[in-house]
């Protein structure tokens, strides 16, 4: 299940008025504010749900939730916490990330139901399939039919700091070459929040996605160094964190990455499955 997936639900409290419950799984109501939860998260992930499609994947994450009981299966806050850091790193950030969540009408308490369940998901679908393991041969078939996926193009780590105008820019890089720390300078200057956020750190970029001014500049640039200010539609200083050459991974390097993710995709089918054949044993009430 992806970040899409909905809150798990919860038993409704003795006073929820019956049109708030939307389903019931083995006695445990499924309410309308989880419905509008789950609808809310596919439209951010870049999909549309109908009601019935959104309550079928709150009851098999219902499923989830009563055997993650049984079997003593549990998500600590702590593990909570790191997994919404991983996303908001991923993103700039947990202020971007919850500038993100605000547009879709979302918080990041309903990330964190979300992920709850996810998370519950993944670990017992290792205790329950533990004995399924993608084999070296698997691993070493998908990387033999996929090895473009394990090119490398040349890239350049790159930070920028987006600002108003040509004035600006060059001020902010006369600021730079005289010591102020280019984190610092984009926490100060940058007109992009996320950039801000970030310490004006973009990452590695591949080349050929580059825009040809920024590439011209970047062309005889040290590592370490900031760019003359840049015009493509904006103005922006751009400092040369490293470069690196184009390559293709080895199957020794990735052999092992490989394998556990043909492992986890395994194991989540096998999951899948198993829901589908407890969801037709189920005391299953839909109430749309």
């Amino acid at each position: 299940m992806g970040l899409g997936a909905a809150a798990c639900s919860k038993q409704s409290a003795p006073s929820a008025k019956l049109n708030d419950v939307v389903a019931r799984v083995n006695g445990v109501a499924i309410t309308r504010a989880s419905l509008r939860r789950v609808e809310k998260f596919g439209q951010f992930a870049g999909s549309s749900l109908t009601d019935r499609s959104a309550v079928e994947q709150l009851i098999s994450e219902e499923i989830i939730r009563q055997q993650a009981v049984k079997k003593h299966v549990t998500v600590s806050a702590k593990e909570l916490q790191a997994r919404v850091q991983s996303l908001a790193d991923g993103v700039g950030g947990l202020a971007a990330l919850q500038r993100q969540l605000k547009g879709g009408g979302l918080a990041i308490t309903d990330l964190e139901t979300s992920l709850r369940v996810v998370m519950l998901g993944e670990k017992l679908q290792s205790v329950m399939f533990y004995s399924t393991q993608a084999t070296r041969a698997q691993a070493l078939a998908y990387y033999r039919s996929r090895k473009s996926l394990f090119q490398q193009g040349t890239a350049v780590r790159l930070g920028n700091i987006a600002v108003r105008t040509q004035k600006i820019a060059e001020a902010v890089a006369a600021r730079i070459r005289n010591g102020q720390p280019f984190a610092n300078a984009a926490l100060q200057f940058s007109t992009d929040p996320d950039g801000r956020d970030s310490g004006g750190m973009v990452g590695w970029v591949d080349l050929s996605s580059v825009p040809k001014p920024v590439l011209d500049a970047l062309a005889k640039l040290k590592v370490g160094a900031i760019t003359k200010p840049v015009n493509i539609g904006g103005w922006h200083i751009y400092k040369l964190y490293g470069r690196r050459a184009a390559t293709t991974l080895q199957f020794a390097q990735v052999g092992d990455v490989i394998r556990t993710e043909l492992t986890r995709q395994q194991r989540a089918a096998a999951l899948t499955q198993w829901v589908k054949g407890q969801r037709a044993h189920a005391k299953v009430a839909i109430l749309l």
